[in-house]
């Protein structure tokens, strides 16, 4: 009777271990892409972990799925060889049509975000910006290497005078200065500085230049967990976690204004 009870524990545990060795296989942990030296308040590696809305979506990912995620950082020209040699799994925030060029396009999430470019001026220069012709004869600060389709025509002939800086921190500290009267910059860029640096609140920001879907970036040897990830998005989505994600790293003016006494 005891050798028999030793071989159903036996089993008990065999099965257990397998149970578990399965449940392991089946959270397999993918390789999320991140830029150095960071995108703030997209990617932010001041800390010794990734912070940012990346960060955030994919740990929120982590929470309504079985899959795991690990956030590793590269230079952009590294990065994008890294996905293309099967090392990275996902590049987050991507629209499709900025990546058509690459060895490996990818396959791609549904949208969960859009980005939004703005025109942002000094004081007292805001003015109405819906077409090229605006801005004819006027220099507009703008991140290296950063494209505006309805506009780069305009750029490319001199009619609008391009000004390219390294990060879009200098770009709203020469307009702050008066170094420029404009600059193209993301929305959620701007409103994350203006939450950190206070003294950005008084730029005014102006018309939207740009607006397309981003989407999750996933390398097709990994497409077979494109459901899980359009899933937790999906949930995401309905229960407006991701706007959530967002809005905390932006300055809400009507959050700065005291209740009367």
């Amino acid at each position: 009777m005891q050798v028999v009870l030793q071989r159903l524990l036996a089993g008990l545990v065999l099965s257990w271990g397998q149970i578990h060795l399965a449940s392991a296989e089946a959270q397999p942990e993918l390789t999320v892409l991140l830029y150095e030296p960071g995108n703030p308040p997209y990617t932010m590696l001041d800390s010794r972990t990734p912070e940012g809305i990346f960060a955030d979506i994919f740990a929120a990912m982590s929470a309504h799925s079985d899959l795991r995620f690990k956030l590793h950082s590269y230079p952009v020209a590294r990065g994008l060889a890294e996905f293309d040699d099967g090392q990275v799994d996902i590049e987050p925030g991507v629209n499709p049509g900025w990546r058509q060029h690459m060895e490996v396009p990818g396959v791609y999430s549904i949208p969960y975000a859009r980005t939004v470019e703005v025109v942002v001026f000094s004081p007292g220069k805001r003015k109405p910006v819906r077409k090229p012709a605006d801005l004819f004869d006027d220099v507009v600060g703008i991140v290296r290497g950063f494209s505006y389709p309805r506009f780069d025509a305009a750029m490319s002939t001199g009619m609008i005078t391009r000004l390219d800086n390294l990060s879009s921190d200098l770009l709203a500290e020469q307009l702050l200065l008066g170094r420029l009267s404009q600059i193209f910059i993301g929305h959620n860029t701007i409103l994350h500085l203006q939450k950190i640096r206070p003294e950005y609140r008084v730029l005014e920001i102006g018309d939207v230049v740009d607006d397309q879907p981003v989407m999750m970036r996933v390398h097709p040897s990994k497409a077979r967990y494109l459901p899980q990830i359009n899933q937790a998005l999906q949930v995401m989505i309905d229960n407006g976690e991701i706007e959530e994600i967002y809005s905390r790293y932006q300055f809400h003016p009507q959050a700065e204004v005291k209740a009367p006494r």
